[in-house]
């Protein structure tokens, strides 16, 4: 286990950029109280396998994401199965 008071970088670390700066985010002040849990999907998953969209509430990410996807692209809102454009890309 680490010791807290240890100023080193984990070993975990050691030669890979990608996680050293992953590491420098996560500790960093400059984003203080930015950090929180992703939010459940289990309203998602309910609402899917009552549906019929996803196989049941339990079902692998993978597939309640391509539900997602091919229920937001079949939206009564987008006419003709027009794709969601980010803000800043129209």
């Amino acid at each position: 286990m680490l010791d807290p008071s240890s100023k080193s970088t984990p070993p975990v670390f050691a030669g890979d950029e990608s996680l050293k700066s992953l590491r420098r985010a996560l500790v960093s002040k400059k984003i203080y109280g930015a950090w929180r849990s992703a939010p459940s999907d289990s309203l998602l998953r309910i609402n899917f396998a009552s549906k019929k969209l996803i196989s049941g509430q339990e079902a692998p990410k993978e597939e309640v994401y391509a539900a997602m996807k091919d229920y937001a692209a079949r939206r009564p809102d987008r006419p003709n199965g027009a794709s969601v454009v980010a803000r800043g890309d129209e």
